[in-house]
């Protein structure tokens, strides 16, 4: 069961030149959780240790906030009650990754695809792992299978276009999936300083397709 503030998270993105860059989290585009609002969840769990509703609330309230080692602390005695319970698998793999533990994100996220084969958010991330540990060909595959279940990732698009471009040298799906990628952000107004990236780099690639 998918929390109702949907977290994203992109574990690693790649600009346009190929470079890596500091870790994106999709998770950043919601504001934090006023002090106020944890004191009270935390109240509330402590008189009611058992109410899974609050503790779920809390464990989002402490990813949003950045406090992740208090996140995971709950999600543990979470999944110690409950070790098939997808979304608690799933808030565990964002916590390792944010922690740089992507090895063990990848235990969860793969605990959460035996139970739910489309979980589209656990496979994004194992693509984003295979990406930045250099397993192109698998992270496509994996970019290939999200967008299959949901066609309108712009980030699977934008992450799948990066390895077209950079890794396979294959221009023409690059630019695919570029112009997918600009379409979505741009509908949903989104990364306005990236698709401006994106778009230059569309008309570099005719250029080397016309040229070539």
């Amino acid at each position: 069961m998918r929390i109702q503030v949907i977290i994203y998270i992109s574990f690693y993105f790649f600009s346009i030149q190929g470079c890596a860059q500091s870790k994106e989290f999709r998770i950043e585009k919601y504001p934090p959780v006023s002090a106020e609002i944890i004191e009270k969840l935390e109240k509330k769990l402590v008189s009611n240790p058992k109410n899974t509703a609050v503790r779920n609330d809390l464990i989002v309230a402490y990813i949003k906030n950045r406090f992740y080692e208090k996140a995971r602390n709950l999600l543990a005695q979470s999944l110690n009650e409950n070790p098939d319970n997808i979304n608690s698998n799933y808030l565990m793999g964002l916590v390792c990754m944010r922690q740089s533990l992507p090895d063990e994100a990848k235990m969860y996220y793969e605990k959460v695809l035996s139970l739910n084969p489309n979980h589209s958010e656990s496979i994004f991330n194992l693509a984003a792992i295979a990406q930045y540990n250099s397993n192109y060909e698998k992270a496509k595959n994996l970019y290939q299978k999200a967008l299959e279940i949901n066609p309108n990732d712009g980030d699977a698009h934008y992450n799948l276009a990066i390895l077209y471009d950079k890794r396979f040298f294959d221009y023409k799906n690059a630019m695919y999936h570029y112009r997918r990628c600009v379409d979505i952000y741009r509908n949903k107004n989104l990364k306005q300083q990236l698709v401006q990236l994106v778009k230059n780099r569309i008309e570099e690639l005719k250029s080397i397709e016309e040229s070539g």
